[in-house]
């Protein structure tokens, strides 16, 4: 009998209501750069709400113990955030940022892509707050970036 995909374990456990407790029971399951990955693969377009949110929520609680994978998880991410289009997914995701060591290696896609949010007056409330404390996060790492708010 073939192994059953990770994708389609995680997506089972996190069907359904996605409540703090479901996605912090999933989040201790993840253990490796194959699990996040199967998460990251859940996150698409193709699947309906709420399981790339969940997906992308469970990462967020999955990096307090997933320090050594940070930068993993930031590319694997910021992959997503051009595909991703309901304000649900996009919070979900840049709330990872707000929590992980964010690496040079997506600064400048992360800047652009919230500067791009912070001008959209109709996003909603927590994508323009979560695009405005990642890009202090950004300034603080690259000071010079802060040129780039005076512009918006």
């Amino acid at each position: 009998m073939p192994k059953e995909p990770l994708e389609e374990i995680f997506k089972r456990k996190l069907t359904g209501n996605h409540s703090v407790a479901k996605v912090k029971d999933v989040a201790v399951e993840i253990l490796s750069e194959k699990h996040i990955q199967a998460l990251l693969n859940l996150i698409d377009n193709s699947y309906d709400y709420p399981t790339p949110e969940a997906a992308a929520w469970c990462i967020r609680h999955a990096t307090f113990h997933l320090e050594d994978h940070h930068a993993f998880i930031a590319e694997g991410l910021i992959t997503k955030l051009d595909f991703v289009e309901r304000d649900s997914l996009i919070k979900n995701i840049l709330g990872t940022y707000k929590v992980i060591s964010i690496p040079p290696s997506v600064h400048g896609t992360l800047a652009n892509y919230c500067l791009e949010m912070l001008t959209q007056p109709t996003r909603s409330k927590a994508v323009l707050y979560y695009s405005m404390e990642i890009m202090f996060l950004l300034c603080k790492a690259i000071p010079e970036l802060s040129l780039s708010l005076i512009h918006i």
